[in-house]
């Protein structure tokens, strides 16, 4: 009977070991490669500029747990509101994340200082391996590569359950 006992204590201390070794949070980076797709901007009349736009890419995430792959392709799309002096005012997007097994998730961000330095974006949804991730990201521009392509980095915690 003791025998038992331990057997079954030894069963449950490993099951729920390797239940936390699965679950946990992982500091990433990452970095975008993006093309334009469109860019459509309104001017108001109170001098300002609304710009609605897309665009598509190449995401590569470093730090990934494991079964997660790092590479994946991403369409955005969001609107950003500029002053007269084209300094931002506001802008929000949505990108829609998928990996090569088909799986991903919907990012959602925007920044609000004028020089973007407070962009953000965090998980709102996900399929697949993705179901029940969270990501939360600070994220910057590096540089134009073409006057339609530049390069977007960030840095975040990527959270399994």
């Amino acid at each position: 009977m003791k025998l038992l006992k331990q057997s079954i204590a030894c069963f449950v201390a490993v099951f729920v070991i390797s239940g936390a070794v699965l679950a946990g949070t992982a500091n990433i980076t990452g970095t975008a490669y993006v093309t334009l797709g469109s860019s459509e901007v309104s001017e108001k009349s109170d001098g300002s500029n609304i710009q609605e736009y897309t665009n598509s890419g190449v995401w590569v995430q470093e730090g990934m747990p494991e079964g997660f792959p790092s590479k994946l392709v991403a369409n955005c799309k969001g609107t950003t509101v500029y002053s007269a002096e084209w300094a931002n005012r506001g802008d929000s997007f949505i990108c829609v994340a998928t990996d090569i097994d088909g799986d991903g998730f919907v990012n959602a961000g925007g920044a609000s200082n004028p020089d973007f330095s407070d962009c953000h974006a965090e998980t709102v949804a996900g399929w697949g391996k993705y179901a029940d991730v969270t990501q939360t990201v600070q994220c910057h521009f590096v540089e134009n590569i073409t006057q339609n392509t530049f390069i977007l980095k960030w840095t975040g915690e990527f959270t399994t359950p």
